[in-house]
């Protein structure tokens, strides 16, 4: 079994205490007979009392104190052919005697032959499922994956999540090893509690609860509004402030607010009602009978573990089997399924950010906002030029440094007929409208996109006259230019900033109307495309791609013929396009008068910020790029991308011009 020891000089403190037990009672010398737990002294070791009445097993139990925090270490034998019953018990018995949300270490020989099988396979037994659901069910993880020489798995190392593991076989073990099970190093060390730690949710921040909405009311009283006033406003920023007022109104009026202090689920997502009842009455019974010693509490205990253990088991079933066909739709609850397994924050409340360590809200919110700003082109060069459709293809200063004497030439013009002044009718609207998510998303402005989508019959009169006093101002709304920034964990250590990356929410208004540009552009433009591009268009995805790609390497083959393939990957390649050089490839695809205005307005002046749980960093300008996010954003992208001839040549001027440069300094 496994024993914790000292190695090197031992000082007082370093000298083993043993806790060994055995139940043979039969006095019989053979294999087995016992386990045993060495600990050192300094870590204060002291035994637990578990209570069982299982003579077939071997169970030990120790405390032990480790950087002031208790850890339980409990060590098991199981003779092998045993019934499924005893393991059962034996389960039963872990469950009532042991506190699995502190930090525990279970070791010892469970003589499971299938054990392998529970992670490799789908195989499924009794006494699998038995284990199964006392590991899931008590979020333990086991770490062993050493096989002995037949190929099985006897010896179990099973941890909840406080502890970082690393496992081999010994090369030179203290006594003969025995073949079924195989000498075992393990490495265990504790979690930093920091790192574990939950983001704090703001007391002080209110949010609508829809869940409570009174939406009946809401959109009778929406249908009812006089929207004359904002008809007759012809400043796009004040139609939309007298838009958002009457919108909030009825918000507040009819939608409940409630601080984001509601409390955290510590149920896994498949448990129902009736079974969170179960298991806090169970619970409850469980509390009763420590402190009354009645049998009554134990029987009810019992019996209601029993009920809640099939009802769980059931629902777990019934949840993975109703993911598993809802995987292609949503995806979205699959990966939620799967952050929930690994129990982890989507941002712990301990992070690191530049060598500092920072644990409180407000400087980690600041200080993903200050890791998001780094990614723009923040260059005083890199400000728009004025292109208009009377200007054309005025060449800026910034353009003269940026490309090579072969590139400052004009791009050639891709359409003979232009896109400049048309209005949005309702009907576009509406089609847009049915593309809008079912959810509660909200940007900046608060508003969620079902709102916007249930009610747009009501909305239809100011939303028209919004977006055509856009169009014929060339003025896009301040507040639309906002995004709020959620970080999401892209790879590696989950408490450095720097593995994060920002996903943008904008106003659901602004995609709206993106959306009915969009398809407007998009029907001017699609023609002018390169057919080698298949990202963001209708009809075209990575499979259309794959197919051309090995056509194309087929033909090659077949003709004896050499094919060189070169992979690059554009790093932040939405965040880093020049606006400028944007705005002059969409006056050579025939994009002119008040609509590039308009464009050029969107992309002008917009801010960013990051929010979560309820704490908002500070503002930061956006220098470059498109909106991500966005409906417009993708085709902007590949309009940026279409030449490709003039693409490939620029990125392999920047490759020299930054060797060149590196090589000087």
């Amino acid at each position: 079994m496994p024993a914790i020891t000292g190695n090197g000089n031992q000082t007082k403190d370093d000298v083993p205490t043993a806790f060994t037990t055995s139940n043979d009672v039969d006095g019989n010398q053979g294999r087995g007979g016992g386990v045993l737990a060495a600990v050192k002294s300094k870590f204060l070791p002291i035994p637990m009392n578990i209570v069982y009445n299982i003579p077939e097993i071997e169970l030990l139990g120790i405390k032990i104190s480790v950087n002031n925090r208790t850890v339980s270490i409990v060590t098991v034998y199981v003779p092998p052919n045993l019934p499924d019953v005893i393991y059962t018990q034996l389960f039963e018995c872990l469950e009532q005697n042991i506190d699995f949300s502190n930090p525990v270490i279970l070791a010892g020989d469970l003589n499971i032959p299938d054990l392998v099988e529970v992670m490799t396979s789908s195989k499924s037994t009794q006494l699998l499922n038995i284990y199964r659901h006392f590991s899931t069910l008590n979020n333990l993880t086991q770490h062993n994956n050493i096989l002995n020489h037949n190929g099985k798995i006897l010896d179990v190392l099973l941890t909840t999540d406080h502890f970082n593991i690393d496992i081999c076989k010994h090369s030179v073990p203290l006594v003969p090893e025995d073949p079924h099970h195989p000498c075992l190093e393990m490495i265990i060390s504790c979690v930093n509690e920091q790192c574990n730690t939950r983001f704090p949710r703001n007391s002080e921040s209110l949010k609508f609860n829809f869940r409570r909405a009174n939406f009946m009311e809401l959109y009778l009283t929406l249908s009812l509004i006089d929207w004359s006033r904002i008809l007759e406003i012809t400043d796009v920023d004040s139609a939309c402030k007298e838009t958002y007022i009457i919108i909030y109104d009825l918000l507040h009026k009819y939608v409940p607010l409630q601080r984001t202090t509601t409390k955290r689920k510590n149920y896994p997502m498949w448990f129902t009602k009736s079974v969170i009842d179960v298991v806090n009455l169970k619970n409850k019974h469980w509390k009763c009978y420590k402190k009354t010693k009645f049998l009554y509490h134990l029987d009810k205990f019992k019996e209601l573990r029993r009920l809640a253990k099939t009802e769980i088991r059931k629902e777990y079933l019934n949840f993975v089997s109703h993911s598993e066909t809802i995987m292609k739709d949503d995806p979205k609850k699959f990966w939620s399924f799967v952050n929930m397994k690994k129990k982890r924050s989507s941002v712990p409340g301990h992070m690191i950010h530049e060598g500092k360590t920072l644990t409180s809200p407000e400087d980690i919110v600041n200080a993903f906002a200050q890791q998001f700003e780094t990614v723009f082109v923040c260059d005083s060069a890199n400000h728009v030029c004025d292109i208009t459709c009377d200007i054309g293809f005025g060449v800026c200063d910034y353009c003269d440094k940026l490309c090579c004497p072969s590139l400052v030439n004009e791009y050639s013009c891709l359409h003979s007929t232009v896109l400049n002044n048309f209005c949005i009718h309702p009907d576009q609207i509406l089609k847009a409208a049915k593309k809008l998510k079912n959810n509660c998303v909200a940007g900046p402005d608060d508003v969620p996109a079902f709102i916007i989508k249930d009610s747009i019959s009501c909305l239809l009169v100011p939303l028209c006259h919004i977006f055509n006093l856009i169009l014929e101002t060339g003025s896009y709304p301040t507040i639309w230019k906002s995004s709020r920034l959620c970080p999401v964990h892209k790879s590696g250590d989950r408490n450095k900033i720097d593995n994060y990356r920002p996903i943008a929410l904008l106003c659901n208004f602004a995609k709206l109307f993106e959306s009915v540009l969009s398809d407007i552009m998009y029907s001017h433009v699609r023609n002018g495309i390169i057919v080698e591009q298949h990202g963001f268009l209708k009809g075209k995805f990575t499979t259309t791609n794959l197919y051309e790609f090995t056509h194309f390497v087929s033909q090659a083959l077949d003709k004896r013929s050499q094919v060189d393939v070169v992979y690059t990957d554009l790093s932040k390649a939405f965040d880093k396009v020049n606006h400028c050089i944007l705005l002059r490839k969409l006056d050579a695809f025939g994009i002119s008068g008040n609509l590039i205005k308009v464009i050029k307005s969107m992309l002008l002046d917009r801010q960013q910020y990051v929010e979560y749980s309820g704490y908002k960093s500070k503002l930061f300008s956006v220098h470059s790029g498109v909106a991500q996010g966005s409906n417009l954003g993708p085709l902007l992208f590949i309009m940026f991308l279409n030449d490709k001839e003039t693409f490939i040549a620029m990125y392999v001027y920047w490759v020299l011009r930054t060797h060149a440069e590196v090589k000087k300094q």
